[in-house]
């Protein structure tokens, strides 16, 4: 074995077990969050919420450029560089700034053309969220494995969205009031997050160049399109099976997804802390980011794989408890579903440590691009006869070209 135990052990406890246990803790306020608003929501408001929650999502992808890529690793590469981190910094939030602000005016156009509805409160919702996930610098903290700060930042805002729920907003919850509560929860973390950058990381921000920060924008352009081209995945299925189903299908959809999300939830305290380590280690000892690969990806499918089994034993049970009974019949989806998040932890797992980590920005691109082309014709194939079902096979058929896609990059390095 080429990893000592000490080393690894050492990295386990100081990582992935504090990081595991805020994950825990993130997962639980998840799952009674979630709770609480599919049972006062049903399929048919959720499902809206979900359809209008894709523009500002998809805009702070857009905002948040490659950064949580090309930054992270840059950083983590060089961490002990203080005034190289402080450029990094500071060219990116002026980067990120400018494309939310463009994004604000998108959505305000968006919403006075009536393409969006929603009243006050769910556009002052649609602005704090891409305001928020826009000029959020956790690509920052985690670049400088900073890892459970990052997740109890993360944490933090789902208190926020679970206090604002049950104290204020619980008897008049519909999907414009979620909207500005899911806002309000972002704007209020990454405030927070802010103040702990500025004053414990000690990282302001600097005078620019402009030459030096349009440079850092093109030089994203690669890792920018392959994360364009993967986001585009999550918004084809919700759109096609709200033409064909409607809203009420876009919610039982959603809500078994929600559940195969947490499951691979469990597994991320590897992924997010091994990330930023096998960067580093690539420049030290690539044998040992090897190994170290192997054993952690081991690791985070023994993890998740009782609960893929506990679900499949009580299926009709967890929907009762984590949806409410407009959801029952979604005991055999629920069943596919669980199954589908031991293939999607694989397949981040090594997108994450293999592609990104390794800087293969045309192949992390190529690979992208596939998996949504294969994407669009298995959802035109299964979604319009099976609606949320096909939209599960649609996801297995993906995965599978993800496998033999990583494969052959794989074995072409």
């Amino acid at each position: 074995m080429i990893v000592s135990y000490k080393y690894l052990f050492k990295f386990f406890s100081e990582k992935v077990l504090t990081l595991g246990l805020v994950n825990f803790i993130n997962f639980l306020t998840n799952l009674i969050t979630i709770s609480i608003i599919l049972k006062i929501l049903g399929p048919a408001q959720w499902g809206k919420f979900i359809l209008i929650q894709l523009w500002p999502n998809y805009l702070s992808v857009i905002a948040q450029w490659s950064f949580n890529h090309n930054e992270v690793r840059e950083i983590s590469a060089n961490r002990n560089e203080f005034i190289k981190i402080n450029k990094i910094f500071s060219e990116s939030a002026i980067i990120q700034s400018t494309i939310s602000f463009f994004s604000i005016i998108l959505i305000l156009f968006l919403t006075f053309s009536h393409f969006i509805t929603v009243n006050i409160y769910g556009l002052l919702g649609l602005i704090l969220i891409i305001f928020g996930n826009a000029n959020q610098f956790y690509w920052l903290i985690n670049g400088l494995e900073k890892i459970w700060q990052v997740a109890f930042l993360q944490l933090l805002s789902k208190l926020i969205i679970l206090f604002l729920i049950i104290i204020i907003f619980k008897k008049d919850l519909d999907y414009n009031t979620l909207l500005l509560v899911y806002g309000l929860g972002v704007f209020i973390s990454n405030l927070i997050s802010y103040i702990y950058i500025y004053k414990f990381l000690k990282i302001k921000f600097q005078k620019i160049i402009l030459r030096e920060t349009y440079k850092r924008f093109t030089h994203g352009f690669l890792y920018f399109f392959g994360s364009l081209s993967g986001n585009l995945k999550n918004l084809s299925i919700p759109i096609l099976i709200a033409q064909i189903g409607g809203e009420y299908y876009v919610g039982l959809f959603s809500a078994v997804e929600r559940l195969k999300g947490y499951i691979i939830q469990v597994s991320q305290p590897i992924t997010n802390a091994l990330y930023p380590r096998v960067v580093f280690l690539y420049k030290e000892n690539l044998n040992v980011a090897d190994e170290m690969k192997k054993i952690f990806y081991l690791l985070s499918i023994l993890i998740s794989l009782p609960i893929v089994i506990f679900i499949n034993i009580f299926p009709e049970y967890i929907l009762l408890k984590f949806a409410g009974t407009e959801f029952i019949n979604l005991i055999y989806e629920l069943r596919v579903i669980s199954f589908l998040s031991l293939l999607t932890i694989t397949s981040e797992f090594f997108y994450y440590q293999n592609l990104i980590a390794k800087n293969l920005r045309k192949k992390l691109l190529i690979y992208n691009l596939i998996g949504l082309i294969v994407l669009i014709i298995s959802n035109l194939l299964f979604i319009k006869h099976y609606l949320v079902l096909g939209a599960i096979m649609s996801l297995y058929v993906v995965e599978f070209f993800n496998f033999l896609i990583l494969f052959y990059m794989k074995e072409k390095q």
